[in-house]
């Protein structure tokens, strides 16, 4: 730098752009320190950030439905989708919990006739109405209907179509 009498110290342009923290070069291991530490800090705010979503809470009829659904079907298994508890087959999910009732991936022409039922509702796990293929939520007043619907979902999902 050059340092004229009386004047400021003339800064390159470069430094001016890129701020004060890029004058000083680092060396690789204090770039890799300084990007372990960013990550660490990062890592340590992401889950304290979230809070649970009560409509993917899970429910003693939804306990009691899984029970006897694992019971019957020995292929089924427990697992998560989108955060939720579901039920899987083949690593393929079928149904899960959702706000008090069941989500369950239908074929196009039952998931129609499941809709039609008072309190159904397209699945929209966003939120932002973008419901998907053909889930359908059946409330709670329903769950006598659970196991035929979750039998149908597995015979759906075992057959390897999309629902589209």
């Amino acid at each position: 730098m050059v340092v004229g009498r009386g004047s400021p110290p003339k800064v390159p342009a470069a430094a001016k752009q890129a701020g004060p923290k890029s004058v000083v070069p680092r060396t690789p291991a204090a770039k890799a320190a300084a990007g372990k530490k960013a990550a660490a800090a990062k890592a340590a705010t992401r889950g304290a950030a979230k809070r649970p979503n009560p409509a993917k809470a899970t429910s003693a009829a939804y306990e009691a439905f899984v029970a006897g659904v694992v019971l019957r079907h020995d292929a089924v298994a427990p697992g998560a989708l989108f955060g939720m508890p579901c039920l899987t087959l083949g690593g393929k999910a079928f149904a899960g919990s959702y706000d008090g009732g069941v989500v369950f991936k239908l074929p196009a022409t039952r998931y129609q006739a499941v809709l039609a039922l008072n309190g159904t509702a397209r699945f929209d796990p966003s939120g932002k109405g973008r419901p998907m293929g053909t889930w359908v939520v059946v409330p709670g007043p329903y769950r006598g209907r659970w196991q035929e619907l979750a039998d149908e979902a597995i015979t759906f999902v075992a057959s390897g179509s999309s629902g589209r």
